[in-house]
């Protein structure tokens, strides 16, 4: 395939739905490359910091020391030889505007891949890790939702780090992509049919990517 320095397709999230397994299923494939660093963030850096990051993303380092020039993330290729299909797993980009635009600039024939949870599964399973990285300063999900904590933060700009609810709006965030890509291009896989049949899952995922 010569100087491979751009994924063919992307896994694009969401957060906590089996986008790391995945990564792993996938990586085991022999016709399939998938980046070292599991999610290189660089269409979300590629032109500044989005804005919905807001303060926390000073603090925060799992989002801070991303990939951000186009040499370190082309370096995430060279391991790529004959691999028909050659991808990453950034689970945040399907919810940044700006990372759909910076997608469709650059690879605008890449495929997207995403896998959907139940959404107030995927909030507490996130609300759970973010106080695991110590990120997160309340205990109690209940009270965060009981007390519109979300809104206030989004009204002070806290950062879609730590905007649980935010993300479960699907229709909104796939609409980016949408906009941009032709739906032959984008695929939509649920949790729990990775989870609980795989082997299904991923032969559709396998299909999707010929």
């Amino acid at each position: 395939m010569g100087n491979i320095n751009r994924p063919n397709f992307l896994i694009i999230g969401a957060e906590k739905s089996g986008t790391t397994s995945l990564y792993h299923y996938l990586n085991q494939h022999p016709d399939v490359f998938m980046t070292p660093e599991k999610e290189p963030f660089f269409y979300i850096f590629k032109n500044g910091t989005p804005a919905i990051l807001g303060e926390h993303i000073d603090d925060d380092v799992f989002l801070r020391t991303r990939i951000k020039s186009d040499e370190l993330y082309a370096n995430q290729f060279e391991g790529a030889h004959n691999e028909s299909a050659v991808g990453e797993a950034s689970a945040s980009y399907i919810y940044m505007k700006e990372a759909a635009e910076n997608i469709a600039s650059d690879i605008p024939d890449t495929k997207i891949i995403v896998v959907l949870r139940n959404p107030v599964e995927r909030a507490y399973s996130n609300f759970l890790h973010c106080i695991k990285r110590g990120v997160e300063p309340m205990r109690d999900f209940n009270q965060y939702v009981d007390t519109n904590e979300e809104e206030k933060r989004i009204s002070t700009n806290k950062g879609l780090v730590l905007y649980y609810l935010e993300k479960g709006f699907y229709s909104k965030h796939l609409s980016e992509y949408y906009n941009r890509f032709p739906k032959s291009n984008i695929k939509v896989i649920l949790y729990e049919d990775l989870k609980l049949i795989p082997e299904d899952a991923l032969k559709e995922i396998y299909d999707f990517l010929n």
